[in-house]
């Protein structure tokens, strides 16, 4: 059977709901988090030339591409954070970020993928850069991955999970930025 299913979204939207009632959040304050891999050597989809061309010389390089873990945080609003980057090695080199998006930060671990630690190292950037508080909190909707369980960061943010199996249709990064930018 299927995760996504009537039961499931409704229970979601009606906790959605719910806290939005509750809280009132300003579009400002509601945060869609989620992880999506990018590579280190982009390849062009397409090649443009003139009509009638026979011969198109195209430019590749010769550097291998790695493929990277990017996190972050888009608001409601439109805007986001900057990344949090997690590169599959043991430590993490400042060159690694040579060329990324000014202010954003990195880190290591040998899986590449998020784990405690590095979501604790992305909460740190997304504190620093959003600066909520008990007073003010966040709404924070993300999957229900175990690395986002942790009890350290609830002081400061409402958490809603999206229903395991189901982000794929509706976690907002999925559907509406991370698909359309790949």
């Amino acid at each position: 059977m299927s995760a996504f299913n009537k039961h499931n979204v409704e229970i979601f939207y009606n906790n959605l709901r719910k806290v939005l009632i509750k809280y009132k959040f300003s579009p400002n304050d509601i945060w869609n988090v989620d992880e999506t891999g990018v590579t280190t050597v982009q390849v062009p989809e397409h090649v443009l030339a003139k009509r009638g061309e026979r011969q198109i010389a195209s430019v590749s390089s010769a550097e291998r591409s790695i493929l990277v873990t990017m996190y972050n945080a888009v608001y409601a609003s439109g805007s986001s954070i900057t990344p949090l980057y997690i590169f599959s090695c043991v430590h993490f080199k400042d060159y690694f970020l040579r060329n990324s998006i000014l202010g954003s930060v990195g880190t290591a671990n040998k899986s590449g993928w998020i784990v405690e630690s590095t979501f604790m190292e992305w909460f740190n950037h997304f504190i620093k850069s959003v600066r909520p508080s008990k007073a003010n909190p966040v709404l924070l909707i993300l999957n229900n991955h175990e690395t986002h369980m942790l009890i350290n960061f609830i002081d400061l943010t409402i958490v809603l999970t999206i229903p395991s199996h189901t982000s794929h249709k509706l976690h907002q990064l999925d559907i509406a930025v991370i698909q359309t930018s790949l």
